[in-house]
């Protein structure tokens, strides 16, 4: 794991972390309750993948908790919001046993690119639901979820965006850069045409979500 600054819109440093491609703010790694990025990333490729498992995923802030809370309703036949907050199945943060927890049927979900999904998904070809949306409105809701966990209060939108878009950074990315999750699952996609993956876009679902859920 290696251990770096970034630098935002002011010029100040800003202390991360990477492995694998993944940049995570050094006060995000609390999150993992002790255990190192490559740890997680390790216990996500070789979990354990039931048969009945569904899998999200998406970039940061793209509609994953209100994918997997429609996801979760279908599952369950029921229109009623899960007690238990998406966090709860988010691979990205939760501990192997953590996760092995969770009865089944699971509506997994995660931030992670394509390569560093679960193998046991794509062996047992379940059904993965990738969800876009549109950069600009993505960095927006990104850097308020940011505000309010890892960086400074003072941080502004403004000194808070060359994070996201690698400017100042050597092509460096908080997290992962937006562009290449997003053309990488199109790439995956097109080459897994065996595996049962549907891509939805966060701002169609805003306009037909009914016709979505029902599939008409």
């Amino acid at each position: 794991m290696m251990e770096y600054t970034m630098r935002d819109g002011r010029g100040e440093e800003v202390p991360v972390v990477e492995e694998d491609g993944i940049v995570y703010f050094k006060t995000q790694m609390a999150r993992l309750s002790g255990r190192s990025l490559q740890k997680q990333i390790d216990g996500v490729l070789n979990m354990t993948v039931r048969d009945d498992d569904i899998l999200i995923s998406a970039y940061p802030k793209a509609g994953t908790h209100w994918t997997w809370e429609i996801v979760s309703m279908l599952v369950k036949g029921q229109a009623d919001y899960e007690i238990d907050a998406k966090e709860s199945a988010m691979l990205d943060y939760r501990s192997v046993e953590e996760i092995e927890a969770i009865q089944s049927p699971r509506v997994l979900n995660t931030h992670y690119p394509s390569r560093l999904i679960p193998k046991g998904i794509i062996e047992k070809r379940r059904k993965i639901i990738h969800v876009q949306r549109n950069i600009k409105d993505t960095a927006v809701s990104y850097y308020h979820h940011c505000k309010e966990f890892y960086i400074p209060e003072d941080m502004t939108f403004h000194h808070f965006l060359p994070l996201v878009t690698g400017k100042d950074n050597n092509g460096k990315h908080i997290h992962y850069s937006w562009f290449d999750y997003v053309k990488e699952w199109e790439i995956y996609t097109r080459d897994h045409q065996e595996l049962d993956i549907l891509n939805l876009c966060y701002e169609y679902m805003q306009m037909v979500s009914i016709k979505i859920v029902s599939g008409r």
